[in-house]
């Protein structure tokens, strides 16, 4: 869901709020090469560069490796050589939010804004604080800001409008997810969230159309399939006051079911129809606005038996998502395409599974555990010649799922 930058991406998301229990309109930060943590040699500190280029260089992969509180000790190691670098603290910022430490997160981010006022990157991501702490009005000005900063990413103007829902600006909230559309037109998503405040105002026929564009765009989001169901049928309430607490358990179920039907969705999209098309995953990449990973990773990455084709990093609605294609070096040459999500809560997991099961209409073979880890297993047809040999790894420990996809294979051996 992110437009593209260089580096990983790190766009303003619907994560999930009290982590990964429900959804808010938070975003999870994520390490990320935008801005880069790299210094220009110079003859009288290249020393002092060398050194702090390693320690982010180290604070960076202990990031991606989940090892967050590692990440925080380089990241502070580097700030003890650039004290006033917004981007380390940015950085060391994200990897405090990982660690469930908001408030240390809070205040990198806010002293990151004080060197660099405009770093619309931190400004998003207090902004996803703010809101996690139901701090609408302050998650607003900061959406806002990195709006002024950033005007062409929708997924901001998204957010705001999820937190003027909150705040029970219906009005402003519809803005928002208008001028969302407005610049991504293909995001069911979108208008099945304009649609959810329609509905509640009782503009039904307004939400009905925006309930069918999002059938139109993504058939397999049942929620707004469901809100169709319910207004063609007459089984339609009023609108409940938006100063209720209660009316936001309503729209956080409803998002935790979009933002599952979503990423069991994009695994579809990316893994099975896409996973040994190089051409046919990177318009999709394109199309989506997905951070490329650097040659420089792709080649870490690549050994003797597999060389690293592509990859991409993404924010969706449940956390941080990363896509990688890869060929094995066979003749003929087999492809694999794998997606992982960092979710955080047990209960995605399960969700993320039973969505997969249900939208691909096919069941695993016994679970495998391993080493804390629950492996499932399953083929799914893809083409006359190919039966995508497909593997779900649900980690607790990482609150990970991975799905792994191998092409160039028959179920029956073939």
């Amino acid at each position: 869901m992110t437009r593209a930058r260089d580096g990983l991406s790190t766009m303003v998301i619907l994560a999930m709020a009290q982590f990964g229990v429900a959804v808010n309109s938070v975003a999870a930060p994520t390490i990320s090469d935008q801005p880069p943590l790299d210094w220009p040699s110079a003859s009288h500190s290249d020393v002092e560069n060398a050194k702090a280029q390693a320690l982010a260089d180290k604070g960076r992969a202990a990031y991606l490796a989940s090892d967050f509180a590692t990440a925080v000790s380089y990241f502070s190691k580097l700030l003890e050589l650039k004290p006033a670098d917004a981007r380390a603290y940015y950085n060391r910022g994200n990897a405090y939010y990982r660690m469930r430490n908001l408030e240390n997160a809070l205040a990198d981010f806010s002293e990151a804004l004080r060197i660099a006022p405009d770093l619309h990157l931190a400004l998003m991501n207090r902004g996803n604080i703010y809101s996690q702490f139901e701090r609408y009005e302050e998650a607003i000005a900061d959406y806002s800001k990195a709006i002024a900063v950033k005007p062409d990413q929708f997924l901001i103007y998204f957010n705001r409008g999820i937190a003027f829902d909150r705040l029970g600006d219906h009005e402003k909230a519809v803005i928002d997810f208008t001028q969302a559309l407005s610049l991504n037109p293909q995001d069911a998503i979108s208008y099945a969230s304009r649609g959810d405040v329609l509905y509640r105002q009782g503009e039904f026929e307004q939400a009905r159309n925006d309930y069918s564009k999002a059938v139109e765009l993504d058939p397999s989001l049942s929620h707004a399939a469901e809100g169709l169901r319910e207004i063609a049928g007459g089984r339609v309430e009023p609108a409940a006051p938006a100063q209720s607490l209660d009316t936001s358990t309503i729209a956080t179920l409803v998002l935790h079911q979009q933002a599952i039907e979503r990423l069991v969705g994009l695994a579809k999209k990316a893994c099975l129809q896409n996973g040994e098309d190089e051409h046919g995953l990177a318009a999709l990449a394109a199309d989506g606005s997905w951070a490329a990973v650097g040659d420089v990773e792709l080649k870490k990455a690549t050994n003797a038996l597999t060389t690293m084709v592509n990859g991409w990093t993404l924010i969706e609605a449940v956390g941080n998502v990363a896509i990688m294609q890869s060929k094995v070096n066979t003749a003929p040459g087999v492809y694999i395409c794998s997606m992982t999500a960092e979710v955080g809560s047990p209960r995605i997991l399960e969700d993320f599974k039973a969505e997969f099961e249900k939208q691909l209409k096919t069941a695993a073979a016994r679970p495998v555990e391993q080493a804390g880890d629950t492996k499932l297993q399953y083929w799914l047809p893809h083409k006359a010649n190919c039966d995508a040999q497909t593997s779900i790894v649900m980690s607790l420990k990482r609150g990970a799922v991975t799905v792994r996809m191998l092409h160039g294979r028959k179920a029956d051996g073939g």
